[in-house]
C-alpha cells in the first residue's frame, strides 16, 4: 500500500486533534471539578447524578419541614407544660386547701380568687401562637380557642350558631345544686340565687335543717343566656323531654314541694337559661351512659374569655351557612417519603369544655356567696350563715377536686402524646442528617474528580501532545523537493 505525504499529514492531524481533545477534556475537568460536562459524555454517570441530586434535594426539604415542625411542637410543649403546672397547682394545692375542713369561709374566698387568676392564665396559654397562627385551633389557625373580644349579635354583625356536642354521664355532677326549703310553704329556693338573696325571711331560717339537695345531676353547658345573648332550649337526642324554667320568671324551677323539678316528675330535664344548666333527674341518668346523648342548641353571640364554638364543637354558622366540623383537624407535615407526622394538639382534647364549665361554676358559686348582702340581723346570725356557706363551699371544693382529676388526665395525656411525637421527630431529624451526608458523599463521588489523579493524567497528556507536535514537525519538513 502506497502512503502519500497527504495521508501521513492527515493521520498526523487526526492524532494531534485526538490528543488536543483529550487535553481539553482534562482541562475542563480541572477547572469545573466535574467528571463530565454534558450527559452525552457518560450517560450512566449523568443518570446517577440526577438520582443522587434528587435524593439530596428531597432530604433537604424534609429537613426544613422537620425544623419547622419541631419549632411548632416546642412552643406547644411549653404552653402545655405551663397549663399542666397550673392545673397541678390548682388541684394539689388550692382545691385541697379549699376542701380542708379547717379553712373558713373567708379563706375559701381568697383561694377562689387565686383559682380564678390561674384559670384565666390557662386560657392565655391555650391561645398561644406560632408565627401568627394559633397552636391549638386545628386547621382554623386564624381562630383563637378562647374568644378575645365580645362578638355579640346585632343588625350590623349578625351572630347565630347552632352547636352540637355529646354529653355523657361522666360530664355531670351529682347533687350539684343546693337549696333551702321554706319551712312555712315547703317551697324550694336555690341557694345564693338572686331570688334567695332577696328573701327577707332567710335570716329566720334554720340553715342546716332546711338545706336540701335535690336528687338530680347537673350538666353545665359552656354558654348561658344573658341580657344581650339569646340561647335556645337545647334538644336532646332520643326524645328526652326538656322544659325551660327561668330563674327570673314567675315560676321558680325548684319550687316543687315533692322534691321533683317544679312538679315535672322524674322524666323531664329542666333547662335553666340564666346558668346554662341542664338539671337531670337521676332516673334519666342511664340514658347518658356509654356513648352519651347528643345535645343541640343555638346561641346568638359569644363573650370574651368564652370557648370559641367553631374550635371546640360541631358548629353551623346560620348566617353564612358554613359548617365547622371537628373531624380530622390534625396538621401533618411530610417528613419522609410517604411519612407524615401530626404536629398539633387540639384545644378540645387538651382543654376539655367540661373543665371550663366546672371552673366557671366554682368561681361563679363562690362569688355568688361572696357578694351576698349581709342579712339585717345580728352578728350571730351573720356568723351562722357564713358557717353554713363555709360547709357548702367545702362540698363544692371537694366535688371540683374530684372532677379536676379527670380533666388533668386529658391535658396530661395530650402533653405526653406531644412529647412522644417530638421524640420521634428528633429521631427522624437525626436519620435525615445521616442520609443527607450519605447521599452527598455518593453524589460527590459520582460527579467530582480526583484532583491528584486528573493532574497526573494532565501531565501525561501534555507530554504526549508535546511529543506528537515534535514528531509532526519533523514529518512535515520532508517533501519531494528534498529529493530533487
Amino acid at each position: 500500500m502506497r502512503l502519500t505525504n497527504s495521508m501521513t499529514t492527515q493521520r498526523l492531524l487526526l492524532n494531534m486533534n485526538r490528543n488536543s481533545t483529550r487535553l481539553d477534556s482534562l482541562f475542563m475537568q480541572i477547572t469545573s471539578g466535574k467528571v463530565i460536562q454534558k450527559p452525552s459524555e457518560n450517560p450512566i454517570i449523568a443518570s446517577r447524578a440526577l438520582r443522587f441530586r434528587t435524593n439530596v434535594t428531597e432530604i433537604e426539604q424534609f429537613s426544613r419541614n422537620v425544623d419547622q415542625a419541631i419549632s411548632w411542637m416546642e412552643v406547644s410543649e411549653q404552653n402545655l407544660q405551663n397549663m399542666t403546672n397550673i392545673f397541678t397547682t390548682q388541684r394539689s394545692e388550692l382545691l385541697v386547701q379549699g376542701a380542708s375542713s379547717t379553712y373558713t369561709y373567708q379563706n375559701r374566698q381568697t383561694i377562689t380568687r387565686v383559682v380564678e387568676l390561674l384559670f384565666q392564665q390557662t386560657q392565655t396559654e391555650l391561645n398561644g401562637t406560632f408565627a401568627g397562627r394559633y397552636l391549638f385551633s386545628g386547621f382554623r389557625t386564624d381562630q383563637p380557642p378562647i374568644v378575645t373580644t365580645n362578638n355579640l349579635n346585632s343588625a350590623v354583625n349578625p351572630v347565630d350558631y347552632t352547636i352540637e356536642k355529646t354529653i355523657r354521664r361522666t360530664d355531670m355532677e351529682l347533687a350539684g345544686a343546693l337549696y333551702w326549703r321554706d319551712p312555712n310553704t315547703n317551697e324550694l329556693v336555690k341557694m345564693a340565687s338572686p331570688d334567695w338573696l332577696a328573701r327577707p325571711d332567710r335570716t329566720e331560717a334554720n340553715w342546716e335543717e332546711n338545706a336540701v339537695e335535690l336528687d338530680v345531676a347537673i350538666m353545665r353547658l359552656p354558654y348561658n343566656r344573658t341580657d344581650e345573648r339569646w340561647m335556645s332550649v337545647p334538644a336532646l337526642s332520643g326524645g328526652v323531654p326538656i322544659m325551660e324554667m327561668s330563674l327570673a320568671g314567675p315560676d321558680n324551677p325548684y319550687a316543687a314541694a315533692d322534691g321533683t323539678l317544679n312538679g315535672t316528675g322524674d322524666d323531664t330535664v329542666v333547662f335553666i337559661p340564666e346558668t346554662g344548666e341542664l338539671v337531670i333527674p337521676r332516673t334519666l341518668l342511664h340514658l347518658f351512659e356509654g356513648p352519651g346523648v347528643d345535645v343541640t342548641y343555638n346561641i346568638h353571640g359569644v363573650y370574651k374569655d368564652e370557648l370559641n364554638p367553631i374550635v371546640f364543637f360541631e358548629t353551623v354558622d346560620n348566617v353564612t351557612g358554613i359548617t365547622y366540623s371537628q373531624n380530622n383537624q390534625e396538621i401533618q407535615f411530610e417528613v419522609g417519603t410517604n411519612v407524615r407526622l401530626t404536629i398539633n394538639t387540639q384545644a378540645r382534647d387538651a382543654y376539655p369544655w367540661q373543665l371550663y364549665s366546672d371552673m366557671k361554676a366554682l368561681v361563679h358559686w363562690v362569688n355568688g356567696v361572696q357578694t351576698s348582702p349581709s342579712p339585717p340581723a345580728s352578728a350571730e346570725q351573720v356568723a351562722m350563715e357564713h358557717t353554713f356557706f363555709s360547709e357548702m363551699l367545702y362540698t363544692k371544693f371537694t366535688n371540683t377536686m374530684a372532677r379536676m382529676d379527670a380533666h388533668m388526665q386529658a391535658t396530661t395525656t395530650e402533653y405526653a402524646a406531644l412529647g412522644s411525637r417530638m421524640e420521634r421527630m428528633e429521631m427522624i431529624e437525626n436519620r435525615l442528617l445521616e442520609n443527607r451526608d450519605t447521599f452527598r458523599a455518593l453524589r460527590d463521588k459520582n460527579e467530582n474528580i480526583d484532583y491528584l489523579e486528573i493532574l497526573m493524567q494532565l501531565n501525561a497528556a501534555e507530554a504526549v501532545f508535546q511529543a506528537a507536535m515534535q514528531v509532526g514537525a519533523r514529518i512535515s519538513q520532508l517533501s519531494l523537493v528534498n529529493y530533487i
